[in-house]
C-alpha cells in the first residue's frame, strides 16, 4: 500500500504515522487495522507490504475495492498531536463518498 501526499515537503528526519483503519473516516475511535509505515516528510510517501490485519484477516490486492476503511495521516504519533490529521481519506466500499471535512473524527488508537 503506498501513499503519496502532495504539498511542502519538509526534514528527512520527520515523519508521520500512517493508520490503516476500519471503517469510515466519520466513525469515532475505529480500531486500527494495520500500523502503515510513516510518512517521510522529505517526499511525502509511505509504501507498506500488507501483512495480516489486526482482526486476522488479509487483505488482498484484489480485495482492496471492497474493503470497508480508510486511511489517516496525523502530525505526531501520540499526545495532543496525534488528533491532527494532516491527511485522511476513504479506501474500498468508501472510496466514492464525498470528504466532508467537518464530519471527519479522530481515530482509536486501539487494535
Amino acid at each position: 500500500m503506498t501513499i503519496q501526499l502532495e504539498g511542502a515537503r519538509g526534514d528527512s528526519e520527520t515523519n508521520y504515522p500512517a493508520h490503516l483503519h476500519f471503517g469510515n473516516y466519520t466513525e469515532a475511535d475505529t480500531p486500527i487495522a494495520f500500523m502503515l509505515d510513516p510518512v517521510s516528510a522529505s517526499n511525502l510517501k509511505s509504501s507498506t507490504i500488507l501483512e495480516q490485519l489486526s482482526d486476522g484477516s488479509r487483505l488482498t490486492f484484489d480485495e482492496v475495492s471492497g474493503f470497508d476503511g480508510h486511511i489517516k495521516v496525523h502530525l505526531a504519533a501520540d499526545g495532543p498531536d496525534y488528533e491532527v490529521i494532516l491527511a485522511a481519506g476513504n479506501i474500498g466500499l468508501n472510496a466514492g463518498a464525498d470528504f466532508k471535512l467537518d464530519e471527519m473524527a479522530v481515530c482509536g488508537k486501539n487494535y
